[in-house]
C-alpha cells in the first residue's frame, strides 16, 4: 500500500539489551535504595539531590514484521503486520523465524494469498523449483523485503 500507517510505525528506533538486564536493573535499585549510589547535585540547588536513576513505566506496544515481495518499490504492496510479540501476551522464548525459499517468493509474487495458505503455498513452490525458472527465483529471492514494524497504544 506504500502510505504511511497511522497504527504500525517503521522508524522507530530499534534498542538491543544483554540478557542480564533485568538482574543488572535490579543491582542498580537495590545500590540505590541501601544508599551505596548517590545522586546529582540537582542544577541551581545545591542542597537538594537529583536522583541517581529514574524509573519510568515502558508504553505497552506490539511488535510484528511485514514483508515486500517486490523488493520494496513505490507503489507495491507490503503484507498485514504478523504479530511477533503484544503487550498482553509472554514474550517469545526464541527468535521469530522468517523462512521463505526463493521458489515460494515467486509463488507469493504471482499470488499473495498463498500467504494465508501454507500447503497451497508449498504445492505452488513446487512449480516454480526447476532449473528453468533460476532467474525469476533469484529475482524474488533478491526481492523479499522484510521490515520490523512497532505498534504504539
Amino acid at each position: 500500500n506504500g502510505a504511511p500507517d497511522v497504527v504500525w510505525h517503521a522508524s522507530i528506533t530499534f534498542s538491543s539489551t544483554r540478557e542480564e538486564v533485568v538482574a543488572l536493573g535490579t543491582a542498580v535499585l537495590a545500590a540505590i535504595s541501601y544508599g551505596r549510589i548517590e545522586g546529582e547535585e540537582a542544577e541551581g540547588d545545591k542542597d537538594r539531590m537529583r536522583p541517581s536513576i529514574r524509573v519510568q513505566n515502558v508504553a505497552p506496544c506490539a511488535v510484528g514484521v511485514v514483508y515486500n515481495f517486490d523488493g520494496g518499490r513505490e507503489g507495491t504492496e507490503w503484507t498485514d503486520p504478523k504479530v511477533v510479540f503484544d503487550y498482553d501476551r509472554r514474550v517469545p522464548t526464541s527468535a521469530h523465524r522468517i523462512d521463505f525459499s526463493a521458489s515460494e517468493c515467486v509463488a507469493i509474487r504471482k499470488d499473495r494469498s498463498l500467504l494465508k495458505d501454507e500447503e497451497k503455498l508449498f504445492d505452488e513452490a513446487q512449480k516454480w523449483s526447476k532449473g528453468k525458472y533460476n532467474p525469476l527465483r533469484e529475482d524474488a529471492a533478491l526481492d523479499l523485503r522484510v521490515r520490523v514494524v512497532q505498534r504504539m497504544e
